[in-house]
């Protein structure tokens, strides 16, 4: 059975927090903002310096598929939300599974370490655990 190194649960769970952010919103939220997507659209133009013929030119075409990605978001919508829903429900269960197992190896791996060593991993636990909820926009809810 493999095992799942420290920094790699880190990075997993710095990727999956936007992911699990995204599935909390409605399926009347579109997925990236109009004012998003516009801020995206501006940092991309700055980047590849594109002139004002090839900002207008950008424009025009992301317009006329505007509507061909909203029909197809729309489309997919109601079954996205309840696969949504349906992961919030599995990883709370899960959660509430793991957290007993999780609990009791954090309590032996501690007794491994010296005081000065557990002052140092509860400041780092703290940072992680900010660092996420940042990432997925969850910095009020409890984890």
């Amino acid at each position: 059975m493999r095992t799942v190194k420290p920094f790699s649960l880190f990075c997993a769970l710095l990727f999956v927090g936007p992911v699990f952010a995204q599935a909390k919103k409605s399926a009347s939220t579109p997925p990236v903002k109009t004012d998003q997507r516009r801020n995206l659209q501006a940092e991309l133009e700055k980047e590849l310096k594109l002139t004002e013929a090839q900002k207008k030119k950008w424009s025009e075409i992301i317009g006329r598929y505007r509507p061909k990605v909203k029909a197809v978001q729309d489309k997919y919508a109601p079954k996205l939300e309840e696969l949504r829903k349906q992961m919030r429900t599995l990883s709370s269960q899960a959660s509430g599974e793991l957290k007993p197992t999780m609990d009791a190896r954090r309590k032996e791996l501690d007794a491994v370490l010296t005081p000065e060593q557990r002052k140092k991993k509860a400041t780092l636990d703290a940072a992680l655990k900010a660092a996420i909820q940042r990432r997925s926009g969850s910095g009020n809810q409890k984890r």
